[in-house]
């Protein structure tokens, strides 16, 4: 992407047979002659950054059949959203039709922060679809461990704002979801909640009720959870997070009767 001679590099893979426009191979199968359509995988996320400040290289990358386009969202601030949304509205206008990203968490975000990165994918394929264009946004929630020192060693890594019940939380719904969130808005909410409050209360539920989130509405045990969750005011939810926040569950007690009660949905 930063190579001063991109221009040259697309023709290159364009006369390979890589071409949006001259994409079909032909083969011989039970004796009979098919055709299939050749793609490109730049097996990387782009750096988004590199897109919006130099526009003409979404136009290059749309000459060649790119399937998926891949681009990096790791941060929810302002001022990369701004950049990674003018990216995807790039590739739209390209008639890029197949993109998928990498939402890093677990780094130096917060669970906010991933609710909101994914919600705006969700958004974007909606007025995409509303708009006529045929982009669509296929979101991989990745989470991030380091690969050097003495965490790298295993898969324990925790970021300075996560604790491990709000990532085993994450894991439960992505369990559900088979690792990918796709394009359409209902599902996202579904899977992810309606709002960052409903998410923030889905992740610190208890992980079968979360996994079999359908079976566990339906037989009131949500509902059970919900009501007493709800009336934990904020000195209690900090208690209650407290003692849960480890996501280890047993020999966990605590005065108040709300907040024991709530504790035996996880050991039952």
């Amino acid at each position: 992407m930063a190579s001063p001679d991109l221009e040259q590099i697309v023709q290159d893979i364009i006369d390979c047979g890589f071409g949006i426009n001259n994409n079909d191979y032909k083969y011989i199968k039970d004796g009979k002659e098919r055709t299939k359509k050749r793609y490109v995988d730049f097996n990387q996320g782009l750096d988004a950054r590199l897109l919006y400040k130099h526009p003409e290289k979404m136009e290059l990358l749309s000459r060649v059949a790119v399937k998926p386009l891949r681009i990096a969202f790791d941060h929810a601030d302002d001022e990369f959203v701004e950049i990674y949304t003018r990216c995807m509205w790039l590739a739209a206008e390209n008639n890029i039709k197949d993109v998928s990203n990498y939402i890093l968490f677990n780094f130096e975000d917060e669970p906010n922060d991933l609710y909101k990165r994914l919600e705006i994918n969700a958004l974007l394929n909606t007025q995409f679809e509303n708009g006529g264009y045929r982009t669509r946004i296929w979101s991989f929630p990745m989470r991030f461990s380091p690969i050097f020192g003495e965490e790298a060693k295993g898969r324990k890594f925790l970021g300075k704002k996560w604790v491990r019940k709000q990532l085993r939380g994450i894991q439960c719904i992505l369990n559900a979801t088979h690792g990918v969130v796709g394009p359409k808005l209902a599902f996202f909410k579904k899977a992810f909640g309606e709002n960052i409050d409903k998410f923030n209360k889905l992740i610190w539920m208890p992980e079968k009720y979360i996994i079999y989130r359908n079976e566990n509405i339906q037989n009131g045990n949500a509902d059970r959870w919900n009501s007493l969750f709800c009336q934990l005011d904020a000195r209690l939810l900090t208690e209650f997070q407290c003692l849960i926040g480890d996501n280890v569950f047993v020999d966990k007690h605590s005065d108040n009767s709300v907040i024991s009660e709530l504790l035996s949905h996880y050991t039952d």
